[in-house]
Parts: structure tokens; C-alpha cells; sequence
């Protein structure tokens, strides 16, 4: 776990002295026995190693609860030292939060600002599409075409009506029938590029027709509604990410606040007393022994 590793890491010793809670001070103090201190001049890695031994973390595989356990030299050292060392997990669980809310968020706005260049370039598509083809909607410049084509086709209807009631009593030949002639095929070459306009062959000039300015329109309509679907789903979620982002991932509750101890663990008189009881029997009978060979040899 994180606590876990940053309670017993170099890290968290600078963290102390941040806080005003100097481990060389405390653990280096002259008073100390010599062979128990810290000394003045440890270096990085026998300060670490000094601060784990005076540190012991565990934690329960069943409930997730971490135990810290903080010796001293004095009860109020030991409970200052705890004290520190909770409020600055509790930091380093806070940042660790932050820096992922930050990155999801991050991640989020980077997605908007994709979905928004994807939108501006379809808008732009349609827009240079309109431009380049010199029209707003398909459905009016078709509609507009329709119309000129039954008032052509209308004229064209007079022109052939008026054409066969005159042939009864003017020749085919005649200047003003072919006059009429002209005037039939003219509207009839007027209403064919109107109908190429719509659908069909291309135009003479090259330019497409309707049908093709509308399938490609089309397309492009389409990806703008995929865009704008595209940026409004990253918007909801970078609103959503916002909102969540209150929200601790990972916390860390203190339930049992650290103490003062009403007693030392160490040093452990009654063992030591036996100890040296024991000590001073054997060194006391290894006396005898040696004094009794040095006779026995002496006697011989």
C-alpha cells in the first residue's frame, strides 16, 4: 500500500522535518545511550534504516486497517512522532488524489478540445461545400430548377400548340415557322440542362449536378452530426469528471487518535534483571572453573 511504503520511506522523515519534527534531534539527542542513538552525522540511508526500526506498520489483510507503532525515548516524543506521521499520510493520500482527478481531467478537456476541432472542421466542410457550389440548401436551388423547368415546358407546350394550328395555312418553309422552330428547340435545349442541373450526365462545364452536390453534402452533414454528437458526449463527461472529482478516490481515517503512553515497553527491567542475574551466575561459576583448573594444574 502507499501509507504503508511512504510511512517507512525517506520521504516521509523530510515530511517530519517539514512539520517542525526533527528525527535527528529527536533520536540524535545526547542523552541518549551511545550504542541507541542516532549519530549527528548519519547519512541518508542510516537515517532511513534508524527510522524503520523505530517504526513498525502492518496491515490487516481482512479489514485493510493500517497499525502504526512509533518508538522513542520519551512518551511525548513517541506520540508527537505519530501524530505527524498521520497528518502527513493523510497529505500524501490527498495529493495522490488530486494528481489523478487532475489527470482525468485533463484527459477530459484534451477529449473536448478534439471533439470541438472535429465539429469546427465538418461546419467548415459544409460551409466551403455551400460556398464552392454557390448555394444554401439543395431542396431550394431544386425546387427553383423544377419551376424554371414547367415554365419552360409550358412555353414549350404554346410554341408547338401555336406552330400546328398555323401549319394548316402556312407552309413548314415558312419565315415565321421557323422562327417558331427555333424558339421550340431553344426551350427544349433550356429545359435539358436544367434537368442535367438536377440529375444525370454532368453539366457542359464540368461543374457537378444536384444529385452530386447533394450526396456530397450529405456526407458531410452526416459527419457534422457525428461531430456534434462526439462533443457533446465529452462535454457531458468532462462535466460529470468535474462534479466527481469532489469526491475522494482514496481516503484515510485516523479511529484510534495516537496517545501518550502511561508506560515504557522499553527497556523490559524484569528481563533484564534476569539477564544479568543469569549473566553474573555464569560469569561467577566460569571464575570458579578457571580458578579451580589453575590450581589443579599448580598442584601438579
Amino acid at each position: 500500500m502507499i501509507v504503508v511504503n511512504y510511512i517507512q520511506s525517506y520521504e516521509m522523515v523530510k515530511a517530519l522535518e517539514t512539520r517542525g519534527v526533527s528525527v535527528k534531534e529527536i533520536f540524535g539527542n545526547e542523552h541518549i545511550d551511545l550504542w541507541a542513538r542516532l549519530q549527528r552525522n548519519a547519512s541518508i540511508e542510516e537515517m532511513t534504516e534508524y527510522w524503520r526500526r523505530m517504526t513498525k506498520v502492518s496491515v490487516s489483510p481482512g479489514s485493510g486497517i493500517v497499525s502504526v507503532k512509533v518508538r522513542a525515548f520519551t512518551a511525548y516524543d513517541a506520540s508527537l512522532i505519530l501524530q505527524h506521521v498521520l497528518s502527513a499520510s493523510e497529505a500524501v493520500v490527498n495529493d495522490v488524489n488530486v494528481r489523478i482527478w487532475k489527470d482525468v481531467i485533463s484527459t477530459a478537456e484534451e477529449n473536448l478540445k478534439h471533439a470541438a476541432a472535429q465539429l469546427e472542421g465538418a461546419r467548415a466542410g459544409i460551409t466551403s461545400a455551400r460556398n464552392r457550389n454557390s448555394l444554401i440548401s439543395v431542396e431550394s436551388s431544386a425546387d427553383l430548377v423544377n419551376q424554371l423547368i414547367v415554365n419552360l415546358e409550358g412555353r414549350r407546350l404554346q410554341l408547338q400548340g401555336r406552330m400546328e394550328a398555323q401549319l394548316s395555312n402556312v407552309s413548314i418553309s415558312a419565315p415565321q415557322m421557323k422562327v417558331l422552330k427555333r424558339e421550340i428547340e431553344s426551350t427544349e435545349k433550356q429545359v435539358e440542362d436544367l434537368k442535367r442541373q438536377l440529375a444525370g450526365r454532368k453539366l457542359a462545364s464540368g461543374e457537378p449536378n444536384l444529385a452530386d452536390v447533394s450526396q456530397e453534402l450529405a456526407q458531410l452533414q452526416l459527419a457534422q452530426n457525428l461531430s456534434e454528437l462526439q462533443f457533446a458526449s465529452s462535454a457531458k463527461t468532462l462535466e460529470q469528471v468535474r462534479f466527481t472529482s469532489q469526491q475522494q478516490l482514496m481516503y484515510l481515517e485516523s479511529f484510534l487518535d495516537p496517545r501518550v503512553p502511561d508506560k515504557a515497553t522499553y527497556p523490559k527491567s524484569g528481563l533484564w534483571f534476569i539477564v544479568v542475574v543469569i549473566g553474573s551466575v555464569l560469569s561467577w561459576g566460569g571464575a570458579i572453573g578457571i580458578s579451580y583448573l589453575v590450581r589443579s594444574r599448580l598442584a601438579d
